[in-house]
């Protein structure tokens, strides 16, 4: 019974934006709802956690209504669903790149991708270096911006760090040409109409 409820609360925060439209306010009143409706208690920590978050956008809010304290901390996030080797952060990476239906969000790869770069940025100083470590040419013009993010999602795809985003793209890229050669066999059965039963 548990188990559904959590789902329901955290399924609604994520819903309409993912991730980074989480109100960590409405987050702590609806998991305070369900600590009265079951009998278990959420660790001090965790919910010290969320309240000091609530608390700390709450301040912000006042200065910019539009902030958002995910989106902040969302490259951050990023590096650590793309990078880190453990079971449950690719279970994580996993459900946010093919959500509850299975399906490849390829928006949402891009999305990680692109703050996965701004973490590489930050954590480089403005940006001196690529994400897999490399040097950053330095002499690319603003037209060139596009590829140049092309480039550098390439580069970490296919650097060491990559390695986790590199295995979930190929998951995806064997079940399409699966499913591709499945419908050629079908449709040149069709053409040479064979039977089918």
């Amino acid at each position: 019974p548990l188990l559904p409820a959590l789902t329901r609360v955290f399924d609604a925060a994520l819903a309409g934006g993912g991730a980074k439209s989480i109100n960590f306010n409405e987050l702590s009143s609806d998991l305070a709802e369900i600590t009265y409706e079951f009998p278990f208690r959420i660790p001090p920590f965790f919910a010290l956690i969320i309240r000091a978050i609530g608390v700390l956008e709450g301040i912000a809010l006042v200065g910019d209504p539009d902030f958002a304290i995910i989106d902040s901390a969302y490259p951050y996030i990023a590096n650590r669903l793309l990078t880190d080797d453990s079971k449950r952060i690719k279970d994580a990476l996993r459900y946010m790149l093919f959500g509850k239906d299975g399906e490849f969000d390829v928006q949402q790869t891009v999305d990680l991708l692109q703050n996965l770069e701004t973490f590489a940025k930050e954590l480089n100083g403005g940006g001196k270096t690529n994400p897999d470590g490399t040097p950053r040419d330095l002499t690319s013009s603003g037209g060139e911006k596009k590829s140049g993010a092309v480039r550098e999602a390439l580069l970490f795809v296919f650097s060491e760090k990559g390695k986790i985003i590199r295995e979930f793209l190929l998951e995806e890229v064997v079940a399409a040409i699966d499913a591709l050669s499945t419908d050629a066999l079908y449709q040149l059965a069709v053409r040479l109409n064979v039977n089918q039963n």
